[in-house]
């Protein structure tokens, strides 16, 4: 799966409006992000919700590891967290709707809700990957679906109306962020959609020994490649103003600090 890194950058300056734009923000926070957005694509507060709680959980343990050490790193730990906190807050839009996020009631079940999300989320990446690398209809990608996996149990058969109508357009937004996390999830990442250490989770000899990126540039870089196929792939009898993506309705990611899109003015 290969693409054009230019044309991808001009598809964020058309589509700004779902642009997760991660300026100096190191790769667990950039994970951590990607998988709300992944989770909660729908529901903005519940996805802001999610990852506050997330990144101040991660962020704390790494802390308390140089709290425990000396005074120094004490004071310094201290403001690192307090940095952590601010920057988390603004991004959010502000200490106060942050700390109503952070707290809300209506958000107290997110952490158990967002465990129940992630089957949905894995058999829409099944359904949208067979459908694009057999250039066929949803519909029928669902079929085989359904048909692949009726023997499993415990597995909910489901109409295809209430998939398309329901569910579908929940997980569509990020369903190549999904789709990649699903080809890294073949290969034998976590089977729970984990906040922690995304570089390390992402680490693949399999797909190092083939020649393939791994790591979370990796990630990002498949994520990327489902996009762009998916926007240019048209099912069979179909016309051709009706391709798998509509650009207009995906997430688009730009982190300047990972190396292959450091400069999205002049792409590699």
């Amino acid at each position: 799966m290969t693409y054009d890194v230019y044309d991808y950058f001009e598809l964020i300056k058309l589509h700004k409006g779902k642009l997760l734009y991660f300026d100096k923000w190191d790769e667990d926070a950039i994970w951590i992000n990607i998988a709300g957005t992944m989770l909660f694509s729908h529901d903005e507060d519940k996805r802001h919700s999610w990852v506050a709680r997330c990144f101040l959980s991660s962020r704390s343990r790494r802390h308390q590891k140089k709290i425990d050490l000396d005074a120094l790193s004490y004071n310094r730990a201290c403001k690192s967290l307090g940095d952590d906190f601010s920057v988390l807050a603004m991004y959010m839009g502000g200490p106060e709707r942050f700390i109503n996020i952070l707290f809300s009631k209506q958000l107290n079940t997110i952490e158990s809700e967002a465990n129940e999300r992630f089957e949905n989320g894995l058999m829409c990446a099944s359904i949208f990957r067979y459908a694009l690398s057999n250039l066929c209809s949803l519909g029928k990608a669902f079929e085989w679906y359904n048909d692949s996996h009726s023997s499993v149990r415990p597995y909910r058969i489901r109409s295809g109306s209430h998939v398309f109508n329901k569910i579908y357009p929940q997980y569509l937004p990020s369903i190549h962020f999904w789709s990649a996390y699903a080809t890294f999830y073949d290969y034998g990442v976590e089977e729970k959609l984990s906040y922690e250490d995304g570089g390390a989770l992402f680490c693949c000899k399999e797909r190092k020994d083939q020649g393939l990126d791994d790591g979370l540039a990796g990630f990002i870089k498949l994520s990327i490649a489902y996009l762009m196929r998916g926007i240019n792939s048209v099912p069979r009898r179909r016309g051709p103003k009706s391709p798998l993506l509509d650009p207009a309705k995906l997430f688009y990611i730009l982190a300047p600090n990972l190396e292959f899109m450091h400069d999205p003015n002049r792409p590699s």
